[in-house]
């Protein structure tokens, strides 16, 4: 393989990389929002659904509910219940990964 080639090849994978990493960080950003901007439910449908199947992931006051909702890029996403300033929230539809990558249990 020639020099520049070669070259083309290692910006072609640089490119791929930067990109992968974007992506990433617009799923973080798009789990965040999710998380910040929760729809407010009563303590009881937060326990009702804390109750009706043992927690896929649970770190502190946030749990994932025990059945995927349905399926995004081949990962199983599920409910999001959680707990700030008292209040009870359901935040959407997160994959297990990402809720365990970048939920901060300080925050809850």
């Amino acid at each position: 393989m020639n020099k520049t080639r070669k070259l083309l090849l290692v910006k072609k994978i640089e490119f791929i990389n930067e990109f992968k990493n974007i992506m990433k960080w617009n799923n973080k950003l798009k789990f965040q929002a999710d998380m910040i901007l929760g729809e407010e439910v009563s303590e009881e449908r937060y326990n009702e659904m804390l109750e009706v199947l043992p927690p896929q992931a649970m770190v502190a006051n946030a749990f994932l509910v025990g059945e995927p909702t349905d399926h995004e890029g081949g990962r199983a996403r599920y409910e999001l219940y959680f707990i700030r300033d008292g209040k009870h929230y359901s935040g959407g539809l997160v994959s297990e990964p990402d809720f365990k990558l970048w939920l901060i249990p300080a925050n809850y």
